[in-house]
């Protein structure tokens, strides 16, 4: 039986893969009025929401599997980085006007998933040891 925690982690993380999708594959204009509006603000963008999907991730991971820490940070960054490179090549195949297919979004994606990772590493025990009580 799945633990509290555990069914919350994997449901939080099937949300937010499914809203990480959405926003991903939906039209650019939707985002004209955004109070992000810099040079390069979507390349920060990218970054924070990969690392929200590794450092999910990787509590679930650490949920399933506590030991294998360093298991789980190989599972966790091709997971994770595997996911943003699927939605960059979805949106190549949509062909969207206001989408397009950049390598630098996949590195966008990647330096978020490894900060994600190293967040979650870094907070995991007293993550643990909260739901633990």
């Amino acid at each position: 039986m799945l633990s509290p925690y555990r069914l919350f982690l994997s449901l939080t993380l099937i949300l937010y893969l499914l809203l990480l999708a959405w926003l991903t594959l939906m039209p650019a204009s939707y985002f004209i009025h955004s109070p992000v509006f810099f040079k390069g603000a979507d390349k920060v963008v990218h970054g924070i929401i990969y690392s929200i999907l590794s450092f999910l991730l990787f509590l679930l991971f650490i949920e399933i599997s506590p030991k294998s820490k360093q298991k789980n940070i190989v599972y966790v960054f091709f997971l994770a980085s595997a996911y943003g490179l699927l939605m960059e090549i979805l949106q190549l195949a949509i062909r969207s006007v206001s989408r397009s297919f950049e390598v630098a979004d996949i590195l966008a994606n990647v330096i978020g998933v490894i900060s994600g990772i190293v967040a979650a590493f870094l907070f995991s025990p007293f993550i643990v040891r909260l739901t633990k009580k």
